[in-house]
């Protein structure tokens, strides 16, 4: 009974990582790129939890977990993904006579 337990957890485990954490696009033709691949996709996996952990939310929800542990540990990246999709964007916004621009404002220390 408690082996069935813990093979139906590491089964759930290995789902999310799949799913949610691109296991399911592995691609990777050498050892070392498996391995590399492997710490990354679980270092999310863990990440994204401890983030559900500290949110001390009563579901979980593992893309809005990937997404705060994102926002919270990597603020730069999720710049950097805003700017490019506001750059796609742009022609279509000056078509409808719209314009988005982003301006970086002085913080004091």
């Amino acid at each position: 009974m408690r082996l069935g337990k813990r093979r139906w957890a590491i089964e759930a485990c290995f789902k999310v990582l799949k799913q949610q954490f691109g296991w399911d696009a592995f691609g990777q033709g050498t050892r070392l790129g498996m391995y590399r691949w492997w710490i990354l996709a679980f270092l999310s996996y863990l990440l994204a939890h401890w983030q559900f952990l500290a949110a001390e939310q009563s579901t979980l929800d593992w893309r809005q977990a990937a997404d705060q542990a994102r926002q919270q540990w990597f603020p730069q990246a999720v710049l950097a993904c805003f700017l490019q999709d506001l750059a796609h964007i742009r022609p279509l916004l000056a078509k409808l006579g719209l314009e988005a621009n982003v301006y970086r404002v002085p913080v004091a220390a």
